[in-house]
């Protein structure tokens, strides 16, 4: 937000509110921004949020934020540990993938992260082992491959942005959302005390 002003939080419920990039452009001009200002939005890859971003702010720069990059790796990860219980071996090749996958996407190398991540799908859809979560493995290595694929364009050099104090992952917004829902929650409860003031609150999504 712009230099000596505090920060605003911005939500919406896409399913009711009709205008939101009206709604943007007010919370730019109550910053004292233009609404011409460009805007770096990171989202968790989805269509549907990736698309939103677009209609708040056409020309945005969009980025895939890192904390939703580092959950699936760190799922992987964690079937990959339980591998090494049967097939210590090849848990050990795939935990070398991931690390390469995960310098790359660290780096902004969204294509050669694709080539590999494709390659650690297939190896883990080839592997031969009595592993009880073999097959959550490979849908998760899949996912991997496609997530990435279909965000390889919004991937970024997150070490530079990491070095320039640039944001680099959207996980403060969970502590947001947190609020927002607590103090509606607590809201709702002063108001039930009160039958004749209450009013119906929107879902929160």
């Amino acid at each position: 937000m712009a230099a000596g002003r505090d920060d605003r939080y911005f939500g919406l419920v896409r399913r009711q509110d009709e205008q939101p990039g009206r709604r943007f452009r007010e919370v730019l001009r109550s910053q004292g921004l233009p609404v011409t200002q460009p805007i770096t939005m990171l989202t968790d890859g989805g269509d549907s949020v990736a698309g939103l971003a677009g209609e708040l702010s056409p020309g945005a720069v969009h980025i895939i934020d890192w904390f939703h990059i580092a959950m699936r790796l760190t799922g992987i990860d964690q079937y990959v540990e339980g591998l090494a219980h049967h097939n210590p071996v090849d848990a050990l090749a795939l935990e070398h993938q991931l690390e390469r996958i995960k310098w790359r996407l660290w780096h902004g190398d969204g294509e050669e992260a694709l080539i590999r991540a494709q390659a650690l799908a297939a190896d883990v859809a080839a592997l031969y082992t009595a592993y009880p979560g073999l097959k959550r493995l490979i849908k998760a290595a899949a996912g991997l491959a496609t997530y990435i694929a279909n965000n390889a364009a919004a991937v970024v050099n997150y070490s530079r942005r990491w070095d320039n104090g640039e944001r680099i992952s959207t996980a403060f917004v969970d502590s947001t959302v947190n609020l927002v829902v607590s103090r509606r929650f607590a809201k709702k409860q002063q108001m039930q005390c009160k039958p004749a003031t209450k009013a119906p609150f929107p879902p929160v999504c």
